[in-house]
């Protein structure tokens, strides 16, 4: 939706997951005097919006004999002393997961719901309802976001790490209904003998958001009139009954309700056909606007490293186009996180240490990167080792994560990788620094850097000049 705001895209057709989107879209669009981004919406197919959880842990919370509300969930997420007296000892500490409302669906609905479980108000929210609640709601959202392990922009992401990881990774995620169902498939396609869910979709009392994937035809001077029918043509042939029978093979509810869902909605796959009972509008364009707001001055706060190889490959254009990406990322970062700076080529060197995400420490932040000149070898174990040490002084109440970016295998070999998986292993509990990779060019070695985000559970990105902004912009989207 910004970049078509923005021009950059130039689409006849769009479909975000949900209408919300639409609705922002439009709403910026007006304020510009432009007239609606995108015309009447047609729903393709629904995939609710669900608590995904451990199923031993949703039965200890009451599933499925008791109505769970969110308001319950958000309860074990804000409040330790109520998980503690659900949990078993083993699980540790409630870990919650949804992600970036600016960047995500589900993550934008994950948001909505907090706020209305804080209003105790599930319907026809405005902006006046906020407004004088501005200080509770915000308050609320501070104390549920604190256990959010993470944001992200895929809830894919989190559901392949809920699964692969498994409860020291995340406790419940805000996920989407056909999410659940790819989990325990593929469950039962590892073991053939798992006739249970292993993780259940709970849809909450007081309903959910359907996420119908509306799909429009963009208003704008470059969709003609045969581009129009086109589209309209296109929008009729998906909404026909051959590819609305295609979309259950995905995990998702066909809009044409004439079409049984028995063979999908399956309790061994740990949904259920009668939910949910109920479904929730979003709130209008202007209050989404302040709920945003609201959001970004109470998320989960970061404390980042950022290192970058200047080994003697990273010459020229590579380590100019890096720079620019590395500075697009600094002012993605929100206010209340901060950043440090490290560059690795022979020698692990820093260049700015806990610099508060404001004006000027962007500002510094982004000069302590400019014109960095490549040479020698690459310290890749040594700097993660490095920053990792320095993170572990930091609160486990912020997000912590380096974010590297190298071109090419690690030359110093101390520490060796296998000490170093050993000392970044992520155990959900006192052991939480998160390693994004990125393997920058075709020297690069993807492998032992999935390795290293792996173990950390984080994330690994292929990158190259042509793309390094849009990895770094993804990996934003984590704080």
């Amino acid at each position: 939706i910004d970049e078509i705001l923005a021009g950059r895209r130039k689409p006849h057709l769009v479909s975000p997951a949900a209408g919300a989107f639409v609705s922002i879209g439009n709403a910026a669009a007006r304020e510009r005097g432009e007239g609606d981004l995108v015309g009447p919406t047609e729903e393709l197919a629904r995939s609710p919006i669900v608590v995904a959880m451990w199923r031993d842990m949703a039965e200890a919370i009451g599933w499925p004999r008791k109505a769970i509300r969110w308001r319950d969930v958000f309860e074990y997420a804000r409040d330790p002393s109520q998980w503690r007296q659900v949990r078993k000892p083993q699980w540790g500490s409630f870990k919650f997961g949804h992600t970036h409302p600016d960047f995500s669906n589900s993550g934008l609905h994950a948001l909505f719901l907090e706020a209305y479980a804080a209003l105790g108000k599930f319907e026809n929210v405005t902006r006046r309802d906020l407004a004088p609640g501005t200080e509770q709601v915000g308050r609320f959202l501070h104390e549920v976001e604190h256990s959010v392990v993470h944001y992200g922009s895929s809830t894919g992401f989190l559901a392949n790490k809920m699964q692969s990881q498994g409860r020291e990774y995340l406790s419940a995620a805000v996920l989407y209904e056909n999410l659940v169902i790819e989990m325990n498939q593929e469950a039962r396609r590892q073991d053939s003998t798992v006739s249970l869910p292993q993780v259940v979709a709970i849809y909450p009392a007081e309903g959910t958001f359907p996420c119908e994937h509306p799909v429009g035809v963009v208003l704008r001077p470059w969709v003609t009139p045969k581009h129009q029918q086109a589209a309209e043509a296109y929008i009729a042939f998906l909404r026909a009954k051959p590819q609305q029978e295609e979309a259950k093979r995905y995990g998702f509810r066909p809009a044409d309700t004439s079409i049984p869902l028995d063979d999908l909605l399956k309790p061994e796959l740990g949904v259920d056909a009668t939910q949910p009972r109920r479904t929730l509008a979003p709130p209008p364009s202007s209050a989404i606007s302040l709920l945003r707001e609201l959001w970004r001055r109470n998320k989960r706060q970061a404390d980042i490293v950022l290192a970058v190889d200047t080994s003697a490959s990273m010459k020229g254009e590579k380590i100019r186009s890096a720079e620019a990406a590395a500075k697009e990322f600094i002012d993605m970062l929100g206010a209340g996180d901060s950043i440090s700076t490290m560059l690795f080529g022979t020698d692990v060197e820093w260049l700015a240490k806990d610099l508060q995400i404001d004006a000027s420490g962007k500002e510094e932040a982004k000069k302590s990167i400019d014109g960095l000149i490549p040479d020698g070898d690459t310290a890749l174990y040594s700097a993660i080792q490095e920053a990792y040490a320095f993170l572990e002084t930091r609160t486990r109440d912020r997000t912590r994560a380096i974010v590297v970016l190298s071109d090419g295998n690690d030359t110093k070999r101390s520490p060796s990788l296998e000490a170093l998986l050993k000392q970044i292993k992520n155990n959900g509990e006192d052991r939480t620094i998160f390693v994004f990779t990125i393997a920058y060019g075709a020297d690069a070695d993807p492998k032992t850097l999935r390795l290293i985000s792996g173990a950390s559970q984080g994330k690994t990105y292929e990158g190259a000049i042509g793309n390094i902004r849009k990895v770094f912009t993804e990996i934003a989207t984590f704080f």
